[in-house]
């Protein structure tokens, strides 16, 4: 139970791709700006950098803790 999977490690850019995949989502809802209008497209632009935010925080704590163990 307490070794690490072997393919764990590169898993992690799963959540690499969310938060591209969130970024482009942010960007492409300004393409929207004349049929949603100003609260929305801000409050979609504000989620998507929300979720972006989480997406990379999530891949850095997922690469860090499963780090291969490198011994010397």
């Amino acid at each position: 139970m307490d070794s690490k999977p072997v393919w764990a490690y590169n898993w992690c850019y799963f959540f690499a791709v969310i938060g591209v995949a969130s970024l482009i989502t942010g960007i492409a809802s300004l393409s929207l700006y004349k049929k949603m209008g100003t609260a929305l497209i801000v409050a979609s632009v504000i989620a998507a950098l929300i979720q972006a935010a989480t997406a990379f925080t999530l891949f850095y704590m997922c690469r860090s803790s499963l780090q291969p163990n490198i011994s010397y």
